[in-house]
C-alpha cells in the first residue's frame, strides 16, 4: 500500500496456502507459529491467527488431560470393585 501500513494490506491466497502447508509439518509448525505470533514484522492477521492456534492447543490439551484423567479414574474404580 502507499502508506506502508501493514494492517491495511491483504494477505493473499498464495501466502495463506504456504502458511497452511507449514502448519501441517510437525515441529516446523510450532516454530513458525512462535515466529508469526511473537516475532516482529508479521502481518497482524497472521500474528492473531498464530496466537489463536496456541489458544486452541492449550484448550484441547487441557480437555485431553481431563478426559484421560477421568478414564484412568474410572478404570481404577472399576478395577477395585
Amino acid at each position: 500500500m502507499e502508506n506502508g501500513n501493514k494492517s491495511s494490506e491483504v494477505i493473499g491466497i498464495g501466502e495463506w496456502l504456504i502458511v497452511m502447508l507449514l502448519s501441517v509439518i510437525p515441529v516446523v509448525n510450532i516454530i513458525m507459529w512462535l515466529v508469526w505470533a511473537f516475532g516482529g514484522g508479521t502481518h497482524p492477521s497472521k500474528a492473531n491467527w498464530a496466537k489463536a492456534q496456541f489458544i486452541w492447543i492449550i484448550v484441547v490439551g487441557l480437555m485431553a488431560i481431563l478426559f484421560w484423567g477421568s478414564i484412568a479414574t474410572l478404570a481404577a474404580v472399576i478395577a477395585n470393585i
